[in-house]
């Protein structure tokens, strides 16, 4: 909907406006209603397209395609199957967790960040225990869109880079990808900034007293393992028929997001992408 809004107004091939703010003129007004909780595109600037020839995602981010009105109905989300509700769900966390975590973070954006994580690691399992408890629908919708709105500002990270990378690639749904990458990039991030990973860790309602700062900060990786497990997501590469003869491909596509990379909180080379895909095949 985003994309077709400034096509048509703009022309052009879509091509032309991967990247950021390269869209010269607004689309047409868009109202946008979110069937998931989600990626919170609502009120984010940010459309992902697969790009066929190069077998890769690619984002388009513009100003001009912010929606004039976003409207959250959680009933709309009632139906949805739990695993897409799961898969879902945890690229909202994911959303907001890089963007808490990134280098462009600020005050306002980890006011929603953390916000939409506790709200996520209270309701998560619940919608996904009973699809039709609307308390938990509503929380997960509006904890989706609350970091939409904080990494519209920021953009995500290696998570992200890594699942645009293998998706576009694999061709395996995206909420799914950014669940189970989201272990593996937690614990190569740790180090770069502990403090928020204890307050992730915290949100989770896992008990920090009495660790040292990195032990503490490892619990937040426990506590998205843990909800995985429950929801029978395996956060081994080998399950997805990934074969390690693609990782140099994959790892030179991840470091080439710059919008991704550029905000995650510690610095990423091909190599670092490789041994990360082969530490945890």
């Amino acid at each position: 909907s985003k994309v077709t809004a400034v096509m048509l107004t703009n022309g052009g091939a879509v091509e032309d406006y991967f990247g950021m703010e390269l869209v010269p003129k607004p689309g047409l007004p868009l109202v946008l209603v979110p069937t998931t909780a989600g990626t919170g595109s609502e009120v984010t600037s940010i459309c992902v397209l697969s790009d066929t020839k190069n077998d890769v995602k690619k984002g388009i981010v513009s100003a001009h395609m912010y929606a004039r009105v976003a409207l959250l109905d959680p009933e709309l989300t009632v139906g949805l199957p739990q695993q897409v509700t799961a898969t879902t769900g945890m690229d909202a966390y994911v959303h907001a967790m890089e963007s808490y975590t990134g280098v462009r973070a600020s005050f306002l954006t980890d006011t929603l960040n953390l916000q939409a994580i506790r709200m996520i690691a209270n309701n998560l399992r619940r919608a996904y225990a009973n699809g039709n408890d609307i308390e938990a629908r509503t929380q997960m919708l509006q904890a989706s869109c609350v970091a939409g709105m904080a990494f519209s500002n920021t953009q995500n990270g290696l998570d992200h880079a890594l699942a645009l990378a293998i998706g576009g690639r694999f061709h395996l749904p995206h909420g799914l990808l950014t669940a189970f990458i989201c272990p593996w990039v937690m614990a190569f991030n740790l180090m770069a900034c502990p403090d928020k990973f204890i307050n992730i860790a915290e949100a989770f309602g896992e008990d920090t007293l009495g660790l040292n700062k990195m032990e503490a900060a490892g619990l937040a990786v426990k506590a998205v393992k843990s909800m995985l497990d429950d929801f029978g997501i395996s956060y081994r590469l080998r399950d997805y028929d990934v074969p390690k003869e693609a990782f140099p491909e994959l790892a030179k596509a991840t470091v080439g997001a710059a919008r991704l990379i550029s905000n995650n909180p510690r610095s990423v080379s091909e190599q670092d992408v490789i041994n990360l895909l082969e530490a945890n095949y």
